[in-house]
């Protein structure tokens, strides 16, 4: 069986428009015990360095 995760989850923006310090916030770790959820525009995406992403691939 595996492990499923129940820690809570932060929810972050991620576009090109946002202030360096949100910035920073959505790339830097998550405290202990939680993990987080980054929406990204596909701008945002390819200015920063995420070190494990999901993406579906969709495009607008």
């Amino acid at each position: 069986m595996a492990n499923i995760y129940t820690g809570c989850y932060i929810d972050i923006a991620l576009y090109s428009g946002l202030a360096p310090e949100r910035e920073s916030h959505a790339v830097a770790g998550s405290k202990s015990g939680s993990r987080k959820c980054i929406v990204a525009t596909n701008i945002a995406e390819i200015s920063v360095t995420i070190v494990y992403v999901v993406d579906n691939g969709q495009v607008k």
